[in-house]
């Protein structure tokens, strides 16, 4: 699948609603591509794009890759902010939003399971132990993510 880049921002070209927000952003790009290089099925991240977040709160990045796993695709998006960060294989997920929404389910089916006290596993990798605290915790940021954040505009910083 290609993705078309051209809705998407360069590093340098990202920008907030104020200078605090724009370092934000930068900061936070420069974490998923830091998170995104210490995963073992990444060899080498090649180039990244910002797609679209509110600084402090959620982002998401687009990342072309040279993958050591033959499961993981040459381009990924990561989702960093004050949720656990993860990456979306960019098969048939075409666009940030599409990718943010993609995360919240794989997220909520975490949250689900482990609220309902049944094992996570097969479920999204959550860098949080499965605790029926946690799940909670979780489901209502993504409830909030999704309320006000998951149909952002991608032009929006």
């Amino acid at each position: 699948m290609t993705i078309d880049v051209s809705c998407l921002i360069r590093f340098d070209n990202i920008r907030g609603d104020t200078d605090c927000e724009t370092l934000t952003l930068k900061a936070m790009f420069v974490d998923a591509q830091l998170w995104l290089s210490a995963q073992a099925w990444c060899e080498v991240v090649d180039e990244g794009y910002f797609g679209f977040g509110i600084g402090n709160i959620i982002a998401v990045f687009l990342f072309r890759i040279q993958p050591s796993a033959a499961y993981i695709g040459d381009h990924v998006w990561v989702i960093r902010g004050d949720i656990p960060p993860a990456f979306i294989d960019c098969r048939g997920v075409s666009t940030p939003q599409a990718a943010l929404r993609e995360y919240v389910s794989a997220m909520r089916s975490w949250a689900v399971a482990v609220k309902s006290g049944q094992s996570p596993e097969g479920c999204i990798q959550v860098n949080a132990p499965p605790t029926r605290e946690n799940a909670i915790d979780l489901l209502a940021r993504l409830e909030f993510v999704e309320k006000y954040i998951a149909n952002m505009d991608s032009k929006e910083g």
